[in-house]
């Protein structure tokens, strides 16, 4: 991956890793080595710059991390009640929500204050399950996304959130 000030950014299952061209020399980020030894792995499956270059990756059975490459620093977002950590693909809409095709649907993301939603074939999706690094916003806006069972499209800002209110019983 090569993001927006020309790094060079590689994904392995040892984590993830930044190439320094001046140097012909690789740095490791996320992970340290000793910790790689006993997790046995640490796939990242996705990389994504967003508009502030941040970077964010999606990293298999240990969710999302956000990555600060000028500062050093990184962060893992957790979703809680989020039963299948395993984030494949991650792309942006206009209003900066981070999407992310999973292996039980798609995750919206909103890195400003942390809420998330997800979205299933109970939804309109083709199916659950999304393949790596498929997704793409396209010019009119619309996201999309591969998964096994096919292409699901859609515009972000025409989602309508149907809201349930329950009854009352006293």
């Amino acid at each position: 991956f090569i993001d927006s000030r020309e790094r060079i950014w590689v994904g392995s299952s040892a984590g993830l890793f930044q190439f320094h061209k001046k140097q012909k020399s690789f740095s490791r980020w996320m992970v340290d080595a000793e910790k790689i030894s006993k997790l046995k792995e640490f796939l990242v499956l996705s990389l994504f710059e967003d508009h502030d270059g941040l970077l964010w990756a999606g990293v298999k059975d240990h969710g999302l991390y956000s990555i600060h490459p000028d500062n050093i620093s990184k962060e893992n977002i957790v979703f809680h009640g989020f039963e299948k950590n395993i984030i494949s693909s991650i792309t942006s809409d206009s209003s900066e929500n981070l999407w992310l095709a999973t292996y039980n649907g798609i995750l919206r993301f909103n890195p400003s204050d942390g809420s998330w939603r997800k979205f299933t074939d109970k939804d309109g999706l083709v199916g659950n399950l999304f393949n790596r690094d498929s997704a793409a916003r396209l010019n009119n806006g619309n996201i999309a996304f591969g998964g096994v069972e096919g292409i699901s499209i859609f515009n972000p800002n025409k989602i309508r959130y149907d809201i349930h209110k329950k009854d009352r019983v006293i």
